[in-house]
């Protein structure tokens, strides 16, 4: 133990042991904070089961609203926490942009496309089918993110495997694996990502340095496993001559424009700058160069996206700011506690509450 800290062993004790205001303020942080951990375990809960039907966004921007009726973060607090998501990493906008360009492959067909091809050049093989929808749920996953796996690429798999007779359960549980497994193969392949490095996303080289062999041990690791679990459900052979859908040309122009919004995303990540703006663009342009042969396609796009994922993430960044709020004791400016008189209550209750011995 340093001399420092044996100087001060003796302070933290007598504080512990002798209550006085400041411990009556820890007291009181500990209620703050056991207030927001039930408000937010409580509005998680209800986002997973949907009683009564309800969507996610309510429960969310239920708890965000009950966090500011409470004080337990003030209306300041709460205004900049939903005003982050454009102002700061620009969530919204990349939400918005992936889940167009998702929903305009999806109604073009474009992921029935890749699914018949997976089932055609698995040439009866049930393993090598198995192969080959995983690696078409690594590829979605990691160039349109997890969402656009487990919502729009499970379908079309369960389409393509029905169509050739084949067992579904397994290529299922495919989709559903690897959109976690590949969520971390690059900053795009999952938006929580950008929610939770906070408008501090790292360079695409510091990204890979630091998630790239995880990641691949991940994918590695998850096909193992679900490979064995499939094993006696993988014997025997699918059904060959099964048809493909020809792209139409507006099916080709969103093909396309995955690809370009692939590329811009890549370069935005590489030069550290914003990924909001970028993919709302490319997928804006998607939807507006299909309406120009098409002049149903945004509309059709505008109505099938789940809109409501962007006042779940508002509610959920609002609820984001109650747990790390200083008031609930989650976070403090380290400088201006310490910057007080060292006898101090509130500095000797930070003091103490700080102190880490070393030995």
């Amino acid at each position: 133990m340093t001399v420092k800290a044996r100087e001060r062993l003796p302070t933290c004790k007598k504080l512990i042991l002798e209550p006085d205001s400041s411990s009556r303020s820890m007291h009181a942080l500990l209620k703050l904070m056991t207030a927001v951990c039930l408000i937010a375990l409580t509005a998680v809960l209800l986002i997973l089961v949907r009683p009564f039907g309800v969507a996610e966004a309510w429960w969310a921007s239920g708890a965000a609203v009950l966090l500011v009726v409470f004080r337990l973060i003030g209306p300041k607090a709460a205004i900049q926490a939903v005003g982050k998501g454009t102002d700061v990493y620009l969530v919204y906008l990349f939400l918005a942009g992936m889940m167009t360009i998702s929903e305009l492959a999806r109604r073009e067909g474009v992921f029935d496309w890749l699914a018949q091809h997976a089932v055609r050049a698995a040439k009866g093989s049930m393993s090598r089918l198995f192969v080959l929808v995983y690696g078409s749920g690594i590829l979605v996953t990691v160039l349109l993110s997890n969402d656009a796996t487990a919502v729009v690429l499970t379908p079309a798999v369960l389409a393509a495997v029905r169509a050739a007779e084949a067992e579904p359960l397994p290529y299922l549980f495919i989709c559903a694996f690897i959109a976690n497994a590949a969520s971390f193969v690059l900053p795009i392949s999952n938006p929580a990502n950008l929610v939770v490095y906070n408008g501090h996303m790292p360079s695409l080289p510091d990204w890979l340095r630091t998630f790239g062999l995880p990641s691949v041990a991940s994918i590695a690791a998850t096909f193992l496993v679900l490979r064995w679990m499939a094993r006696e459900l993988l014997r025997g052979q699918v059904k060959q001559e099964t048809s493909i859908n020809e792209l139409s040309a507006a099916a080709k122009l969103t093909l396309w424009s995955i690809g370009v919004l692939a590329a811009a995303l890549l370069t935005a990540s590489t030069l550290k700058r914003d990924l909001g703006l970028p993919a709302f663009v490319c997928g804006l342009a998607a939807v507006l160069g299909v309406t120009v042969r098409d002049r149903r396609a945004v509309g059709d796009v505008a109505r099938h996206i789940s809109w409501s994922v962007l006042p779940l993430v508002a509610g959920l960044c609002h609820r984001g700011s109650g747990e790390c709020d200083g008031r609930a004791g989650g976070r403090r400016d380290t400088a201006e506690e310490f910057a007080r008189p060292a006898g101090d209550p509130e500095r000797r209750f930070w003091d103490c509450a700080s102190f880490e011995p070393d030995e």
